[in-house]
């Protein structure tokens, strides 16, 4: 989108840090800081496990952690404009409120707030006398259009042209890894049953519209195609699970796209679009370092380049 473009754009708190708006409006502020799930080591038990309030302070340190992003979050979004804040707290029920928190951020700047104004589509309602802890100015009557989405006709809309509207490196790569999650075989060799169930289910379930379907469609049919032409493909797909977490000793998680046991050897298998590179050798190589301190079986290491149509086994 143009940044010059005189439109409302929708974002991420995240990804509107450093920037700067004329009016924002942030609904649904009623965050709640936690632990997260990422494992915590426990010395004394030589244990790692989920965050839960038995660990004591280990626990409340990655409590207010959490609690911090959160503030950190709402501060972000709150110093985003230069005029005005239109910010909507819903609830204060849960176990961090939003509201209480925000009081050192409150306290000094005069704010209307209170129940809001009933509005009818007939007949415009009238604004409530006072409420709990408004200005002492009178509140400007409230505004109610009288038919449903009165207010569309002032929105902008930009649309990008079509022929710009192309699919990013990511996206075709993530297209290509869900394509060949769905994978399932129904006999050995795959089939084309196998091959186009895998692609149609891919290429509906990814998160964002697929442009040129008709296109893409052909392109995945390819990969899979050639994937399932190798000769070790029945076998990591028989005993093999797909996006497997892999975790090292400081509880750190990794995903692997397909991890295969089948009793002999574990083979860790990843899937790259786009060009060959070193850092995808060192990554591989960690993932086969971990298997090996986690298991006594060998550990094969395979990339899997489906652009270029190689196949690499990566030595130790």
């Amino acid at each position: 989108m143009p940044p010059t473009l005189n439109s409302i754009r929708i974002m991420t708190m995240h990804l509107a840090k450093g920037l700067k708006f004329p009016v924002v409006i942030a609904p649904w502020l009623e965050l709640e800081g936690n632990a997260g799930d990422i494992p915590i080591f426990v010395k004394e038990m030589k244990l790692l496990a989920r965050p839960c309030p038995e660990m004591g302070d280990l626990y409340y340190e990655r409590l207010a952690a959490g609690v911090r992003e959160a503030l950190h979050l709402l501060y972000v979004t709150w110093t985003r404009p230069k005029d005005e804040l239109y910010a909507f707290i819903t609830s204060t029920k849960r176990k961090f409120k939003s509201a209480e928190a925000l009081d050192s951020m409150l306290k000094d700047i005069p704010l209307v707030s209170g129940e809001p104004v009933p509005c009818r589509l007939d007949e415009p309602s009238e604004p409530e006398s006072s409420f709990p802890g408004a200005r002492s100015e009178k509140a400007e009557p409230s505004e109610c259009s009288e038919r449903p989405l009165g207010w569309l006709p002032d929105l902008k809309i930009f649309r990008a042209p079509k022929d710009v509207m192309r699919q990013t490196a990511s996206q075709r790569g993530i297209l290509a890894h869900r394509c060949l999650e769905c994978l399932l075989l129904s006999g050995e060799p795959c089939t084309d049953k196998d091959i186009l169930s895998a692609v149609s289910q891919g290429m509906t379930s990814v998160p964002f519209p697929v442009h040129d379907p008709s296109a893409a469609k052909d392109e995945l049919l390819d990969i899979v195609k050639w994937v399932c032409s190798l000769p070790e493909t029945s076998r990591w797909l028989k005993w093999g699970i797909p996006e497997q977490e892999i975790m090292d000793a400081s509880g750190n998680v990794f995903r692997a796209d397909l991890i295969v046991d089948d009793g002999r050897r574990v083979t860790v298998v990843d899937y790259k679009t786009g060009e060959i590179k070193d850092d995808h050798r060192k990554q591989i190589t960690h993932y086969r370092q971990m298997l090996a301190e986690a298991q006594p079986l060998p550990v094969e290491a395979v990339l899997v380049y489906l652009d270029r149509r190689v196949v690499e086994y990566v030595d130790a």
